[in-house]
């Protein structure tokens, strides 16, 4: 599945996360290199976050999103 249909699967967004998917989508070739931390600190957010929203997008975490993002996207 794609990110934009997951995104669009799930009910509403908090505003840090908006921040985040804009980024996430907008800076796709940097965004598969990051880790968590990173994201974060580009994004002004926390790390948690980030989490957060790769778990509500219906991943286990950070590095499953970044791995089905860069699969998805090559």
């Amino acid at each position: 599945m794609r990110l934009e249909e997951r995104i669009n699967q799930v009910d509403s967004f908090s505003n840090t996360e908006y921040v985040l998917l804009e980024y996430l989508i907008s800076s796709k070739s940097k965004v598969i290199n990051m880790q968590a931390a990173e994201l974060a600190k580009h994004t002004f957010t926390s790390p948690a976050s980030v989490t957060r929203l790769s778990q509500k997008l219906g991943f286990s975490g950070f590095n499953e999103f970044k791995f089905v993002f860069k699969t998805r996207s090559e």
